[in-house]
């Protein structure tokens, strides 16, 4: 196989990358790979173990799939806008990886995508975007290395939506976040029934489990 042309192995319809075999071509001439244009998903383990130190993933993509790049060699990754999944542990054990671009588009991503990646950074979200990903599990172990394009990390400012005090580090932020953005802590808020005194509602709940009071 010619140098800086890896296999990649699709699906039958072309549509989900099932195997990118980096390990054919000699590493020292391997830095970047580029998934072919089309592919919607990146399979379960696709690039695990991929010795490219980057994969550069097309527009076309829309899912990224378990394990997709679990022990990979990667040191950067730029997940397109288009992506609204990333499974669980899709680049767990990723020890070279330390930045990470993620699109406003994600709506899901699973537990332990970055789980023992010891030298990650940053993660990197576009302006105005650190509200929407408040809202989504599974990035509280990486939320202090979340930054906005542009911006350093660590940058939420009070403002006039800032309603309540964080119950661990008693920080200052919106209520509308469902963790917080300083320390990780969930989110609960107080009931809003005056005759009711409950304070520990989880941010989910709709209603108060005490009373009923409706909470949205």
């Amino acid at each position: 196989m010619a140098k800086n042309q890896p296999l990649f192995e699709l699906s039958a319809d072309k549509k989900t990358l099932l195997y990118a075999n980096a390990d054919e071509v000699d590493e020292n001439d391997m830095t970047s790979i580029t998934i072919p244009d089309g592919v919607l998903r990146i399979g379960d383990k696709a690039c695990s173990w991929c010795s490219a130190d980057s994969i550069i993933i097309p527009n076309s993509v829309t899912t990224i799939g378990y394990h997709a790049f679990t022990f990979s060699c990667i040191k950067s990754i730029i997940i397109p806008n288009g992506v609204t999944s990333i499974e669980e542990g899709a680049f767990i054990c990723c020890s070279s990886l330390e930045s990470v671009t993620l699109p406003e588009s994600l709506t899901k991503i699973g537990k332990n995508v970055f789980h023992h990646c010891s030298n990650l950074k940053e993660v990197i979200v576009p302006t105005g975007s650190k509200a929407h990903f408040s809202q989504m599990k599974n990035l509280e172990s990486v939320w202090n290395l979340i930054k906005e394009e542009g911006s350093t990390i660590d940058t939420v400012s009070p403002d006039s939506t800032i309603e309540q005090a964080c119950i661990k580090c008693k920080k200052m932020i919106p209520k509308a976040y469902a963790f917080c953005p300083y320390c990780g802590m969930s989110i609960v808020h107080a009931c809003p029934n005056p005759m009711c005194g409950k304070t520990d509602i989880p941010h989910v709940a709709n209603f108060c489990p005490e009373c009923g009071t409706r909470l949205k």
